[in-house]
């Protein structure tokens, strides 16, 4: 890289990308070998294991798709929903919408159950959504919706897809390794997330996991999957014991990968969602006593992305750049509907740690007070170390 380039490093506490760990870093420096190197094919079957791990899924075909979140939200509607076919879409923010645009790109006939941002896809949308669709051949919707702060009832909402015997698609992108998921046991076909957030670490990789109503879906298709490179029908056999070359896979993206989700085992997937849950809930009670209210039904808020209301009188983008400029803190602005209305906090994988939770409330208490917009000191980090400790 020219030396005249400063990359700064950021205390990420955004949307994503979050922080990964050193060790997970310094896999990355590791000397390149060829995708079809003996040596990397333990890599890649103790990757499908932890990724089983993770997903709470042992019965499944589990693989990173190369590409961000995207890349392996577009393979879950590419592989599973054919030309023609009914798909119902839960749209309840940016990324349920994203959904419903891949689908229609891929010629599905698309339907969407619609409800406001900030609020949850419940079980009885879904259930009013499919009897007035009966010819529904595939469900999806966002499990943590990343522009809105929301987590839907996944669980429940299965119960009432699968009265249908139809597969539903599961967009786990801001949790999967923060929020607890568990897709053997509540039955979800095909489970995606990326890399990047949660999980800890960098972005370039979709893992995917799909059980067997899935795979059916999959392997009894009647028309060929439109897309070459996210073709799970041929990409699997890389990942299996045949090691049939489809793509050039990014090996040091799957060695940073691999110590990843090693790191997740180390803790323990029940200790990490624990993790982030005490760290949003200390956070809130911080965030609440600057002023700063949350978005999200209270129900409902994801502990891996805080959303809240910007502050009357409060500039979104010089604000946001007063963090960076001042702090080295990057915070997430709102999408789509929300845009200038909300910020969008993250605390995932190795960025949700104590430590960022001081700097960033000491940060917000510090600008929102040269800026005029509180007018006295209130010391937001004690009342959120009191609830941490509790």
């Amino acid at each position: 890289m020219n030396t005249e380039i400063h990359i700064p490093e950021r205390i990420l506490l955004g949307a994503g990308p979050s922080a990964a760990h050193p060790s997970v870093l310094a896999e990355l420096a590791r000397p390149t070998i060829g995708h079809l190197d003996p040596a990397l094919f333990p890599v890649n079957d103790a990757i499908k294991k932890l990724l089983r791990y993770v997903f709470q899924s042992d019965d499944s075909l589990a693989l990173p798709i190369p590409g961000t979140g995207t890349a392996a939200m577009e393979a879950a509607i590419a592989n599973l929903v054919e030309p023609g076919e009914k798909i119902l879409i839960g749209v309840n923010g940016f990324f349920g919408m994203r959904l419903a645009e891949i689908a229609k790109r891929y010629s599905a006939n698309v339907e969407t159950v619609n409800q406001e941002w900030g609020l949850p896809i419940l079980p009885e949308h879904i259930e009013l959504g499919l009897k007035n669709n009966p010819d529904t051949k595939v469900v999806a919707l966002v499990h943590a919706e990343t522009s809105t702060g929301v987590l839907s009832p996944i669980q429940d909402i299965c119960k009432v897809v699968h009265q249908k015997n139809i597969p539903i698609i599961v967009d786990s992108v801001t949790s999967l390794g923060g929020e607890k998921l568990l897709t053997a046991d509540w039955d979800i076909d095909f489970c995606y997330g990326a890399t990047q957030k949660c999980l800890g670490a960098t972005p370039g990789l979709g893992p995917v996991n799909l059980r067997a109503r899935a795979l059916e879906k999959l392997y009894s298709r009647k028309t060929p999957i439109a897309t070459f490179y996210l073709d799970l029908l041929t990409v699997h056999k890389y990942w299996d014991a045949e090691r049939m070359y489809h793509h050039t896979s990014p090996v040091n993206n799957l060695f940073s990968l691999l110590r990843a989700l090693q790191l997740v085992k180390e803790e323990g997937i029940e200790n990490r969602w624990l993790r982030h849950k005490k760290n949003a809930f200390a956070l809130r009670k911080g965030l609440d006593v600057l002023g700063i209210k949350s978005f999200a039904s209270q129900e409902y808020e994801l502990n891996t992305l805080i959303s809240v209301i910007i502050p009357d009188n409060v500039d979104d983008m010089k604000f946001r750049n007063q963090l960076y400029d001042q702090f080295n803190i990057e915070i997430s602005g709102g999408l789509g509907d929300v845009k200038g209305k909300i910020w969008r906090i993250g605390l995932m994988g190795y960025s949700s740690r104590h430590e960022n939770i001081v700097k960033l409330l000491n940060a917000l208490e510090t600008l929102l007070i040269t800026n005029g917009n509180l007018k006295n000191k209130v010391n937001a980090v004690k009342y959120s170390e009191e609830a941490f400790s509790n």
